[in-house]
């Protein structure tokens, strides 16, 4: 269960409730190397009619007219759905593929269209004692209607203690069309 909530001073707000589930198969099954998981989110965002809204501005000037737009529907909310597949290829190797935002809800105001984009990512990773390497190639429809892709590459190194809880820093590179460049970093305590 995961809730997430953005506001900014009471004008504009969002709010998205995850509800998942993860799934293993046992050691005996035949299906032992997969685990599967989805999250159904409820997704909202609404915004406060101003007196903005009762004198529209054309350009920079105000024109006393109403703004349509501003004084329509001023929530929305729908239900949307992701899930996932892994498969251990080996102790070492896991290859793992995410479809999120598979209904593509319409999140638009008005009557006009704004439907989330559906994301695909495609990843493995290579697991040894200390370390985690993992890649990752992500495809979302852009803004402009063309396919957007997205390539990461990342790394996690643990630095164990017997008695003082172990340190991880890791790292990321992503690079993608329109020229996306990230480049992440963190750094973590885990008690023991």
């Amino acid at each position: 269960f995961l809730w997430n909530q953005f506001s900014l001073s009471g004008l504009y707000s969002e709010e998205t409730i995850h509800i998942s589930y993860g799934y293993k198969f046992s050691k005996t099954s035949l299906l032992r190397k997969f685990a599967l998981g989805t999250s159904l989110k409820y997704l909202s965002h609404s915004f406060t009619k101003t007196d903005e809204a009762y004198n529209a501005m054309n350009g920079i000037t105000a024109t006393g007219d109403i703004d349509t737009v501003l004084l329509g529907e001023n929530s929305k909310s729908a239900l949307d759905l992701d899930i996932g597949l892994l498969y251990a290829l080996t102790k070492k190797y896991t290859i793992g593929v995410a479809i999120k935002g598979l209904l593509g809800p319409n999140m638009a105001f008005s009557s006009d269209e704004d439907k989330l984009p559906m994301k695909t990512r495609i990843g493995v990773s290579h697991k040894t004692l200390w370390m985690i390497l993992t890649s990752q190639l992500e495809f979302e429809q852009g803004p402009t209607g063309e396919t957007d892709k997205n390539f990461t590459v990342a790394a996690e190194r643990t630095f164990p203690s017997l008695n003082k809880g172990d340190i991880a820093i890791r790292s990321g590179l992503t690079i993608g069309s329109r020229d996306y460049k990230q480049i992440t970093a963190g750094l973590s305590y885990k008690i023991n």
